[in-house]
């Protein structure tokens, strides 16, 4: 089912960059090996139990990638609304929020924000 598998990798997608920043780079292996990573984990604890008859799909793997992509999308959203929202209150956060605006910032697509975290 297209909603179900893309569903469940969107969060991955969305919580990367709090692991670790994701470059444009990133963006061509990253899915698909969170594709391949799924669909073979699957195969092995298959084959584990004693259910061989498991086929991994390439269309499995390409709507896995697929919900990668939107969940990232949906978080340079998110980081370019709580970046631009945060500067226009003149906000400042900490904490936790903090943490989540250095993120943000860095995901940005404010071009500006970068140069600023630099100097």
């Amino acid at each position: 089912m297209i909603v179900n598998s893309e569903g469940r990798d969107m969060p991955f997608g969305f919580g990367i960059n709090f692991i670790i920043p994701v470059k444009k780079r990133g963006l061509i292996w990253l899915p698909l090996a969170v594709g391949l990573g799924i669909e073979g984990t699957e195969l092995v604890a298959n084959l584990a139990v004693g259910y061989p008859y498991r086929v991994v799909d390439i269309n499995d793997v390409w709507m896995d990638a697929v919900g990668v992509l939107i969940g990232y999308g949906a978080f340079r959203l998110f980081a370019w609304v709580y970046v631009a929202v945060t500067d226009r209150l003149n906000f400042k956060p900490g904490g936790l929020w903090a943490y989540i605006y250095s993120v943000a910032s860095h995901a940005s697509l404010k071009p500006g924000v970068k140069k600023e975290l630099e100097e």
